[in-house]
């Protein structure tokens, strides 16, 4: 409407050809759902997986990375979905940004920032028990970014 007005105003005025980029983010609070959780939080979510989400086949997922986290492979997680998003994200020629909740007890954010390697952001933003804290600094890495 603003336009129309405009272009009666002014008829020799030309409108620039709008573009669109997509720019994904993803907020990630819980990076991995079983490393460095306690078997009592993960069996809840295996109740929850069978019971709630009717998914048996995450519930197995779920032990079976469990049980490798418990060796310290990580590599099974089935919140690890952070390759599957980027491998997404480069196909279609989009770039993802990952912004990861810090200064909690969610553990795994270090395996999982392999994102800023690929050419996407990974930022961390303080938690609610982080930012009470006066020694929190937050940092920020923008890999890839021109």
């Amino acid at each position: 409407m603003l336009w129309l007005v405009i272009q009666r105003c002014w008829p020799l005025l030309k409108r620039k050809p709008r573009e669109y980029r997509v720019l994904l983010s993803h907020d990630v609070d819980r990076p991995l759902s079983t490393t460095g959780r306690s078997a009592y939080r993960v069996a809840r979510s295996l109740a929850a997986d069978v019971v709630k989400r009717r998914d048996l086949g995450l519930a197995a997922r779920r032990v079976r990375a469990y049980m490798r986290a418990r060796r310290g492979v990580i590599l099974e997680d089935p919140c690890d979905t952070f390759d599957f998003i980027m491998t997404e994200s480069e196909r279609r020629g989009w770039r993802s940004a990952f912004y990861f909740m810090a200064g909690g007890d969610e553990p795994g954010i270090d395996e999982t920032t392999t994102s800023a390697r690929r050419g996407c952001v990974v930022s961390s933003a303080a938690s609610a028990d982080a930012s009470m804290n006066s020694a929190f600094t937050p940092v920020t890495g923008r890999t890839g970014i021109p």
